[in-house]
């Protein structure tokens, strides 16, 4: 079954797509439900689905990655989503996150987990082959222009032709784009810095934001796994 789900969902996501995906509603009573990182929280994501309502022609749900890791029920978490996916594929996104690489999962318990369920056969599941990404923190090598020495903001255009089909997102070279999306944080100091923490990603501050989305006439970002203390303080 496992095997037979993956091949309809490799139909489901063609190689082509583009990064950057406009998602249509149908009318101004549709809503679009994004949700934050699910970490294997399978009850977790039933429960949001019976209280929210199940994807639908007007209910789209876009989960915004890190499905697995850090808990004891990511492959059946994995597979409720491919399952959605398969079903209503224009209601349900699903985005990849940081956890959605060989690095993360050989070191934080989804290949372990797959293996214990599934033996030898889970390796058809996911390679286990080692991860070309060391587990000790890299500094960023960026290739820069020659004429200029300071990192600037990027454009959805490169974002939309960055190539994404890498196991482990690279920190050096020229493909940095899909390492920048998946391990970038937020800062409050201003401009942009290397994730010298992380060792992969930059640090970007409240007036890339701003200059981010008047350029692209874009209103909010959406993220996950980085919740915001005012509000957590404000709702308490």
């Amino acid at each position: 079954m496992l095997s037979c789900l993956c091949c309809v969902v490799s139909c489901v996501y063609p190689p082509q797509r583009t990064n950057c995906l406009p998602i249509k509603t149908l009318d101004s009573d549709s809503t679009v439900v994004v949700v934050g990182d699910l970490r294997e929280q399978l009850h977790d994501l039933l429960f949001l689905l019976k209280d929210n309502g199940f994807p639908a022609q007007n209910r789209i749900f876009v989960f915004n990655g890190d499905y697995v890791d850090r808990g004891a029920w990511g492959l059946e978490t994995l597979l409720l989503l491919l399952a959605w996916k398969v079903f209503m594929p224009h209601s349900v996104y699903l985005l990849r996150g940081n956890h959605e690489s060989k690095y993360c999962t050989s070191g934080y318990g989804f290949e372990k987990e797959v293996l214990t369920k599934y033996g030898d056969k889970g390796k058809h599941v996911i390679p286990v082959t080692p991860s070309k990404r060391s587990k000790g923190k890299k500094n960023r090598t960026i290739s820069l222009n020659p004429e200029s020495n300071s990192l600037c903001l990027g454009s959805l255009e490169e974002l939309s032709k960055a190539r994404r089909s890498v196991i482990d997102p690279p920190w050096e070279g020229f493909n940095l784009i899909p390492g920048d999306v998946l391990w970038s944080d937020p800062s409050m100091s201003p401009g942009l810095s290397p994730n010298k923490e992380r060792g992969i990603g930059l640090l970007w501050g409240p007036d890339c934001s701003e200059k981010f989305l008047k350029k692209f006439k874009l209103k909010m970002f959406l993220g996950a796994f980085h919740p915001l203390k005012s509000c957590i303080q404000s709702a308490i």
